[in-house]
């Protein structure tokens, strides 16, 4: 029977969120009929080693945000030589890095936000860049740490006052409309896998069912997502650019 590690928890600002997700991964795995051992990682590194001897057949990588999904943990499993769900260090790297990321797509000739990086220190003496902008962390998932700036709105320091993601921050000019998400699969964007965002009793950033950050997943309805991809067409289309894109960053499995 094949033995599968599955890691989840860890130390960044969505734990919660991977104890979630974990728990739901260690039971689908059980179901399938693999011999499941959890590992739920916290701030001991020895602690998971440990837990990973003997070596499993494979780790189910249920970690998110940093030192989970920065090609951190993806290193430690490389020099152990156990092969691992999702992308290899450098994709993972490059992926959770949003300074990063973002220059590669813009070298793609892609769309991306204007902005720049900061010291998030900057904030306490003006506005980097006309309202509305965002203030959002270097390197961490989901919505955390995203913060909208509006007229009259949020207070730059409110913003420092809550800041614990580092000395830097990415600033950008501040978008309105939906968010698609679109699953890439074999290099290209797929119209099936789409996941949409939109705004919830007015709030800037949706809040998800488990309070991560002000952002929710919600998987929308085959009528409403036909219709939102098909408003969103050219945007697919661009969407394939950015499969190129992964592939070129190596990212790759789930």
């Amino acid at each position: 029977m094949t033995r599968v590690a599955v890691l989840y928890g860890g130390i960044s600002a969505e734990r919660e969120v991977s104890l979630s997700s974990g728990r739901q991964v260690i039971a689908a795995l059980r179901a399938e009929g693999f011999d499941v051992t959890p590992v739920e990682v916290g701030p001991d590194l020895r602690t998971t080693l440990a837990a990973l001897d003997p070596k499993p057949d494979a780790v189910f990588n249920a970690l998110h945000g940093r030192f989970g999904e920065d090609g951190a943990i993806q290193g430690v499993l490389d020099w152990l030589g156990i092969p691992y769900t999702h992308s290899g260090v450098r994709a993972s790297a490059l992926a959770m890095d949003k300074a990063a990321a973002k220059a590669v797509f813009a070298a793609a000739g892609l769309p991306v936000a204007k902005g720049r990086v900061i010291d998030i220190a900057e904030l306490d003496a003006a506005d980097p860049l006309p309202r509305p902008y965002v203030v959002k962390p270097l390197n961490e998932g989901s919505s955390v740490g995203v913060s909208i700036m509006r007229e009259g709105g949020n207070s730059r320091a409110a913003v420092l006052e809550g800041w614990r993601y580092g000395p830097q921050a990415m600033v950008e000019e501040y978008i309105p409309g939906r968010e698609l998400t679109v699953g890439v699969m074999g290099g290209r964007a797929h119209e099936d896998a789409a996941q949409h965002g939109g705004l919830v009793d007015g709030h800037d950033c949706l809040d998800g069912d488990l309070g991560i950050g002000g952002v929710r997943r919600q998987r929308v309805s085959r009528k409403i997502r036909h219709g939102a991809v098909g408003r969103h067409r050219d945007q697919l289309l661009v969407g394939n650019a950015v499969g190129q894109q992964v592939a070129q960053m190596a990212c790759q499995g789930l």
